[in-house]
C-alpha cells in the first residue's frame, strides 16, 4: 500500500477523534471554557441565586411590604397569598439555581433559567415603570439590578459559543 494511502488513514483517524472530543465538550455543556472562567461562572450563578431566593424569602415573611416598595401599591386578600406563592418559586428557582461542583458550564439549566427568569423580569418591570402606574421606592433599583443580571448571565452564556477558551 501506497504511503498516501497510510496518510490518508491517519488522518482521517485524527480528525474523527477531534471531532468525537469536540462533540463530547458541546453535549457536557463544557465548551471547552477555563477553569477561571468556570469559577466567575460559579460565582454569578451563586449571586444570581441568592438575590433570588432572599427575595423570595421576603414575599413569603411579608408580601405586603415587598409589593409596596417595588409597586408603591397595596395588595390584599388573595393578593397576599399569591405573593407568598411567588415568594416559594423564587426561592426554589433560587435553590435550584444554586451551582454544584459540576455545574459552571455554559449551557447549564441553571444558566438558562436565570437568564431567562431575569431578562423577563427586566422587562415586565421596566414596563410598569414606563406606565407609571405602579412605581415604588425600589421598582427601578430592581429594574437596574435585573438588567445586570441579564447582562452578566447572557455573556457568560453566549460569549463561548463556538470557542474554546
Amino acid at each position: 500500500m501506497s504511503q498516501g494511502y497510510w496518510r490518508d488513514k491517519f488522518s482521517s483517524v485524527i480528525l474523527s477523534n477531534i471531532l468525537k472530543a469536540r462533540i463530547q465538550q458541546v453535549l457536557s455543556g463544557n465548551h471547552g471554557i477555563s477553569k477561571k472562567r468556570k469559577a466567575a461562572m460559579k460565582k454569578l450563578l451563586g449571586v444570581a441565586a441568592i438575590i433570588e431566593a432572599a427575595t423570595g424569602i421576603a414575599l413569603m415573611i411579608h408580601p405586603l411590604l415587598v409589593v409596596v416598595l417595588l409597586l408603591g401599591a397595596s395588595v390584599s386578600g388573595a393578593g397576599i397569598a399569591l405573593g407568598r406563592v411567588a415568594g416559594f418559586a423564587l426561592l426554589s428557582l433560587g435553590l435550584a439555581c444554586w451551582p454544584d461542583l459540576d455545574s459552571a458550564g455554559t449551557n447549564t439549566p441553571a444558566l438558562r433559567a436565570l437568564l431567562t427568569y431575569n431578562l423577563l423580569v427586566t422587562l415586565y418591570l421596566a414596563y410598569l415603570g414606563i406606565g407609571g402606574q405602579w412605581v415604588g421606592s425600589l421598582l427601578w433599583p430592581a429594574v437596574a439590578l435585573h438588567a445586570v443580571l441579564t447582562f452578566l448571565l447572557a455573556r457568560a452564556r453566549f460569549a463561548g459559543v463556538g470557542v474554546n477558551q
